[in-house]
């Protein structure tokens, strides 16, 4: 087949999987950029729960950041959010660690709690999300399908072009030999 371009052939095969990544990476970052914003809102909940000590700082981002994470549709589709936050000199408050803290199952003073939420909030957190869209799950399979099926359409489009061109070269070919067979009749006669 002289009409058929190779060139089309490598473009449709070597681009899906380029543009997979490149979009990939791409709804990484901005996924990322989001989310962070919206988990920077969301992260401390009502700031009067913490200042009257109704319950510990840690515990309130706990719960706030696994609330919001449960929220999100898009990590049962293969979406992977890790987060972080801790205080400005590294104490880890989110996720959560076992701590063998006996004096935690015991009711505490809210006075304490609170001044220990005011301490942790002059200190200062910072958050930190690492979004990841993983591979061979529904989303990221999802944009690989969209890929094949529109360099398929791309190739199947290349394939019709190329058939038509042939067959109206056949009917012009067919033309001529008509032409050329009448002319050569009517010499004869």
């Amino acid at each position: 087949m002289r009409y058929f371009s190779i060139k089309i052939l490598v473009l449709c095969i070597l681009l899906p999987p380029i543009l997979y990544i490149i979009s990939i990476q791409t709804l990484e970052r901005y996924l990322n950029e989001k989310y962070a914003v919206e988990i920077e809102n969301a992260y401390l909940g009502d700031t009067r729960l913490l200042l009257d000590g109704s319950i510990p700082m840690k515990d309130s981002i706990n719960d706030n950041i696994n609330q919001y994470l449960q929220s999100k549709i898009l990590n049962d589709y293969g979406l992977k959010m890790a987060v972080t936050v801790s205080t400005k000199k590294g104490k880890l408050l989110y996720p959560g660690t076992f701590e063998d803290d006996r004096e935690s199952y015991l009711p505490r003073d809210s006075s304490l709690i609170a001044s220990e939420n005011f301490a942790l909030m002059n200190e200062g957190l910072t958050v930190k999300l690492d979004v990841k869209v993983e591979h061979n799950k529904l989303l990221s399979n999802t944009i690989l399908a969209v890929y094949i099926v529109l360099s398929l359409l791309a190739l199947y489009l290349h394939y019709r072009k190329i058939t038509n061109r042939i067959q109206q070269a056949e009917m012009d070919r067919s033309r001529e030999m008509k032409i050329v067979f009448s002319q050569f009749e009517g010499q004869r006669n």
